[in-house]
């Protein structure tokens, strides 16, 4: 347990979300005091679980700037941790808005209330395509508005750096998986496809990704708030190994001990989805100290039991 943050003031946006939830219950057990920032009639409820004296929840629409800076200037928090996002491309005004304007502005925020970081929640997506590890000295080749979005992001976080403000920190999340994941997404479709006996539609076979444990992504966020001042570039938080999508269906089945019912080709590939999939996290190692302990089997399991303690809820 990383006791370095007790009793700072620290804000989170997109709280509720599945990254969010788990680090806002790290922070608590921590010590720290939590803004916990929450969407708007979005869901905020799902933190009361969570609720103490040490969290406050918030409502605020992140693209209404002025209520955003204000509340950064009435908590004024040692560190801020920005895992608020938009992905729908169907609202691209809003997508630009939340994940670079919002971003901007936050900065802005963070440096008249003399908070200590900020960590941004960077995504794997700011990179292109690729046959080998990516490497944060690698130009962004985002293929989709959500990735150049978030590398724009990066620019103004890097951009930061060089005006001695408040110590901006990007972290490159590759593929985060465990408990509170969307029901959308594969490692939760694939518990719940085992468990039920349901038929479970995949990609065609071949499509992988870099599969990190969400707790130890927690882990990296923590240590980055904490650590030093570095050379602004952004860093990986992954686990170096491009797993392929079937792979991760043989170890839940492995895990449940049930069969899973494929069905290949029947999940439309995203625009983004590519045979190799996989960052370097030597910078991370270098920079936070940290690397991923969670095996991928121990993660799933874990994951496993999280959704079987939920359905007897």
């Amino acid at each position: 347990m990383d006791v370095s943050l007790s009793g700072c003031a620290t804000l989170v946006t997109g709280a509720a979300g599945f990254i969010g939830m788990n680090l806002v219950a790290r922070l608590l057990e921590c010590g720290a005091e939590v803004v916990a920032v929450v969407r708007p009639g979005g869901n905020g409820h799902r933190l009361q679980a969570l609720d103490g004296p040490r969290l406050r929840i918030v409502p605020v629409d992140l693209n209404d700037s002025d209520t955003l800076q204000g509340l950064v200037a009435a908590t004024r928090p040692a560190h801020i941790f920005h895992l608020a996002t938009f992905r729908d491309v169907r609202e691209p005004r809003t997508l630009l808005f939340t994940n670079v304007v919002a971003f901007a502005a936050l900065v802005v925020a963070a440096r008249l209330a003399e908070a200590r970081s900020i960590v941004n929640a960077g995504s794997s997506l700011e990179y292109g395509e690729g046959s080998t590890l990516y490497k944060e000295t690698m130009r962004p080749e985002p293929a989709t508005l959500f990735g150049a979005s978030k590398a724009a992001a990066t620019l103004i976080a890097e951009g930061q750096l060089c005006t001695g403000g408040v110590c901006v920190t990007t972290l490159r999340l590759f593929h985060v998986y465990g408990p509170h994941e969307p029901p959308t997404r594969l490692v939760a479709r694939a518990i719940r496809a085992a468990l039920s006996g349901t038929e479970l539609p995949l990609t065609r076979p071949g499509l992988t990704h870099d599969f990190v444990f969400v707790e130890d992504v927690v882990d990296a966020l923590l240590r980055a708030a904490t650590a030093p001042p570095s050379d602004g570039l952004p860093i990986n938080i992954c686990s170096g190994v491009p797993t392929p999508n079937e792979q991760i269906v043989d170890l839940v089945e492995q895990i449940t001990g049930r069969p899973v019912r494929r069905a290949p080709g029947h999940y439309p590939a995203r625009t983004w989805d590519r045979e190799f999939w996989a960052g370097d996290p030597s910078r991370a190692r270098q920079v936070l100290g940290w690397l991923p302990v969670t095996s991928l089997r121990d993660g799933l399991t874990r994951t496993m039991q999280w959704t079987l303690a939920q359905h007897r809820d």
